[in-house]
């Protein structure tokens, strides 16, 4: 600007302001005064129709202060002009006898009407070719406009240059060389920086005439804009928010014109940016009417559309309604649409009608998965008969699905449950416990709650059920809900007992056929030893013989079916003692070491030298299971070497539990891959032709990996064909704190039972035949009694020295024979369990009933013999 202005000053009394006088001059001074007022009109007007817009309407609370602010903008600009038109009148009135000397009478009054009609600055300025300014007229709006007096603007015109804002200097500067090189109007807002007023809007109009000796002449105003700036500004803001708050909302809006005369189906519509993208639309790509809506509205959903619109219309009352969109690309989305008629507030005539419309797709999609999951989880209740509940702590109500009706036979309509009701079905016997464990759940930190109890049923019937429920806690830790299931395990519970019932009946069976087959079993064994001491010719000590390993070979057949038995019925039990294990490991491989010598194996054992000396375990469980693996090594191997190797490791997990590893190593003949897992399976042989010269029943490998798992261990395998075996068999013990103290039992002489009078018992005449054979053969003077009364009354006749007692009796059992003797005996008499029975329970009964010892048929005579001296 700094190049193309001069400045200039001059009187305005030597001015001669004639050209007024001229028309074209009057012409283009109301052209200039139209303008501006137009403009300013058309400002007021866009505020206007804005502020009463229809996005207004729709989101009235967020909006209610963008009308308040345009209102009183609007009130302010109004004042502001009629306080500037009166000022400008006073001061031009001042000026009036000035200007009358240079102005016709005609043109003063022009003047008089535009300082009036539009307050700012009016100003007059003549621009020669050199580009100098000259200010040969300035109204009395300068002091508004710029803060300056009119004669003091006029001294020095650079002063308006210097106030316009650095950012719109250029631009400016541009329009008015623009201006000056031809262009006959000038108009252009900028910004102005005040001293006082700061930052304000302007707005520059002008008329530019050429003038013959090339200098331009400028008849102009200059008026305040801030106001109608800072509204447009408001405004702008307040539709970039609605817009972003429908993006955000997936909410568009929409106007329904009603003072269309159309018919329903082609009236005018406006939509929103969000409204053309919910409908899958570009933004205003189209012109939109009711027909367009309607066709993108899904087939089905059209009438009822159709009709919810119409009735709103008739009865001019709220539109709502959820439907189905169909999209061009195919796509089906759920819209819901809430609208409301506007109304002319003096005639009350429909003028629009101004609505929302939500996408509400992704919501409708959850609920019909909600709708769907509470169908399946309904569905899976009522099939698996399990019952959903939920109480309230503070009200102690609890609401009930229809599978808990059903399953305690109650009527929904007459029964409202409650925990005073609920409590009522438990059955007597379950009341006191299952309530206390409830209300100490609910009064604890606990969050899981389970129970089982029974239900008495209003008809007699008596339900097990099963409850299984969640806690919910505030932020205080107080119970507020338990929401848990409860299933009715009736069925199961029966399907247990009979279980039970046919595991004891399953035992018992076990128990009689052990009984029926050790006792001839034990005639036969025992009568077998007594004549391989008698005077045999060669043939018959190898008949004999014969007769001894078969009943041998039997009698392990007979342990084995047991063992196995009582394992997978779950009723077979550790007894853990300790025990030295080198001199365990000893007297295992004396065992088998006959056989292993006759074969010239190298047999041997080996244990490292960390491995603690004492072990808790249970000694018989774990003999059995080392038994098993090296009798197969042995029996399996004709050539090489069996070596038992023995390590132990300190477990992690837990202090002073220890892990022991047996490996059984031999040269065997070895086993096929594909057989590994099998030969673990009962009666399986990986080599039936082997099996078949060697012996065995496939049962021992089975029962070793069982035991072994009972003692917290496993057994595993590895092999090739050719190249042997090798079996590991891993438990976990603890080290024994002390050693095992045990005094070993001597052999007694010829002669130490001389004098000791014994009473057997037993049922059996070849059993008490035995018996008495071998007891006199030790030395022993024997009475007899078959059953368990004629036992009590001979020992009320006379005192024994001990009593042999067989368990399974008739008339009297051993068990209650044994319980009246020591009733009624004044010194304890020793008295021995002498039973078929093989259970670990028949021991532990036997000690129960008053016994001392335990003895299983069929009886060998150093175990009785040894039995016996321990007593005597």
């Amino acid at each position: 600007m700094k190049q193309i202005v001069s400045i200039g000053s001059e009187d305005p009394s030597s001015q001669n302001p004639a050209f007024l006088a001229k028309p074209r001059y009057w012409r283009d001074a109301l052209v200039a005064a139209l303008v501006l007022f137009l403009v300013s009109a058309a400002a007021h007007t866009v505020l206007y129709l804005n502020a009463s817009g229809a996005q207004l309407r729709i989101l009235e609370d967020p909006m209610r202060s963008h009308v308040r602010l345009s209102a009183e903008v609007l009130a302010l600009l109004v004042s502001l002009a009629l306080a500037l038109a009166g000022g400008l009148a006073v001061y031009l009135w001042r000026l009036r006898e000035l200007v009358a000397r240079q102005m016709s009478p005609g043109e003063s009054e022009f003047f008089r009407k535009v300082t009036a009609v539009l307050p700012g600055l009016l100003y007059q300025a003549r621009v020669s070719p050199l580009g100098q300014i000259k200010l040969t007229y300035a109204s009395e709006g300068a002091r508004s406009v710029c803060e300056m007096e009119p004669m003091e603007l006029r001294r020095d015109p650079a002063a308006i240059v210097r106030l316009i804002h650095p950012d719109d200097r250029k631009l400016l500067e541009e329009k008015m060389l623009a201006a000056i090189r031809g262009s006959k109007t000038w108009q252009e807002e900028f910004r102005m920086v005040l001293p006082k007023a700061g930052v304000r809007w302007r707005l520059g109009v002008a008329h530019v005439e050429k003038l013959a000796d090339g200098s331009s002449l400028w008849h102009g105003f200059v008026t305040d804009t801030t106001a109608s700036k800072q509204a447009d500004e408001a405004l702008r803001k307040s539709e970039a928010s609605l817009k972003a708050a429908q993006q955000v909302a997936a909410m568009g809006s929409w106007e329904l014109d009603l003072s269309d005369p159309t018919d329903l189906q082609s009236k005018s519509l406006r939509w929103s940016d969000e409204t053309f993208r919910i409908f899958g639309l570009g933004a205003n790509s189209v012109p939109v009417s009711t027909k367009l809506f309607f066709q993108l509205v899904h087939p089905d959903d059209r009438a009822l559309v159709e009709a919810a619109l119409s009735e709103a219309l008739k009865t001019r009352g709220r539109y709502s309604l959820d439907h189905r969109i169909v999209l061009a690309s195919g796509e089906i989305r759920h819209v819901h649409e809430d609208a409301v008629i506007l109304h002319h507030e003096k005639t009350g005539n429909s003028l629009a009608m101004l609505g929302t419309v939500h996408d509400i797709t992704e919501r409708m999609r959850r609920e019909e998965a909600v709708r769907l999951n509470e169908q399946r989880l309904k569905l899976a209740t009522q099939a698996g008969r399990v019952g959903t509940w939920d109480y309230d702590v503070a009200t102690k109500k609890i609401h009930w699905n229809d599978v808990m009706f059903t399953m305690k036979k109650l009527d929904p309509a007459t029964f409202d449950p409650n925990l005073d009701e609920s409590e009522d079905l438990l059955h007597p016997d379950d009341r006191a416990r299952v309530m206390t464990e409830f209300n100490r759940c609910l009064s604890s930190p606990e969050k899981r709650y389970e129970s089982e109890s029974r239900i008495s049923l209003r008809d007699g019937e008596v339900l097990h059920t099963r409850s299984i429920a969640e806690i919910l806690r505030d932020a205080n830790g107080q119970a507020v809900r338990c929401v848990g299931i409860e299933i009715d395990v009736t069925a199961e519970k029966h399907a247990i007992e009979s279980a039970l019932a046919a595991d004891r009946a399953k035992s018992e069976f076990l128990a009689m056929m052990s009984h029926e087959i050790r006792t001839p079993m034990n005639g036969v064994l025992g009568f077998t030893a007594l004549l391989k001491e008698t005077a045999l010719a060669g043939d018959q000590k190898e008949f004999v013989t014969t007769i001894e390993s078969s009943g041998q070979h039997l009698l392990h057949l007979i342990n084995d079916i047991l063992d196995l038995s009582k394992i997978e019925s779950g009723r077979i039990k550790t007894h853990p003692v300790p025990f030295a294990l080198r001199p365990f490991l000893q007297e295992l491989f004396t065992l088998l070491r006959p056989r292993a010598t006759e074969k010239r194996l190298d047999y041997r054992w080996e244990i490292e030298a960390n491995v603690p000396e004492i072990i808790l375990t249970d000694r018989t469980r774990l003999g059995q299971i080392l038994t098993n693996l090296l009798g197969n090594a042995v029996k399996f191997t004709d050539t090489g070497k069996v070596h038992l190797q023995v390590n132990a490791s300190q477990t992690p997990e837990a202090e002073n539990i220890w892990q022991w590893n047996f490996m059984v190593q031999d040269t065997g003949p070895g086993i096929e891959a594909g057989m590994l897992d099998k030969i673990f399976d009962p009666f399986y042989q990986a080599d039936l032709s082997v099996t078949r010269r060697h012996g065995g029943t496939g049962l021992g490998l089975a029962i070793s990996r069982r035991l072994a798992r009972l003692l917290g261990g496993e057994i595993s395998v590895t092999s090739r064909p050719g190249a042997g075996s090798e079996f590991t068999a891993t438990i976990c013990a603890p080290q024994a704190l002390l050693e095992e103290h045990t005094v070993a039992s001597k052999e007694p002489e010829a002669g130490h039972f001389s004098g000791k009078k014994v009473l057997i018992v037993d049922d059996d005449p070849v059993g008490r035949k035995l018996c008495n054979l071998q007891l006199t053969k030790l030395g022993f003077e024997t009475v007899m009694a078959a059953n368990g009364s004629e036992a009590v009354a001979k020992s009320r006749e006379q005192q024994f020295d001990a009593i042999l007692m067989d368990v399974q009796m008739p008339d009297m059992d051993g068990f209650t024979a044994t319980r009246e003797i020591r009733r009624l005996e004044k010194k304890r008499t020793p008295i021995i369990a002498l039973t078929a029975n093989a259970m670990i329970e028949d021991r532990e009964r036997s000690l129960e009933a008053g016994m001392d010892d335990y003895i299983s048929k069929p009886m060998k005579l150093d175990v009785l013999t040894r039995t016996l001296a321990r007593w005597l």
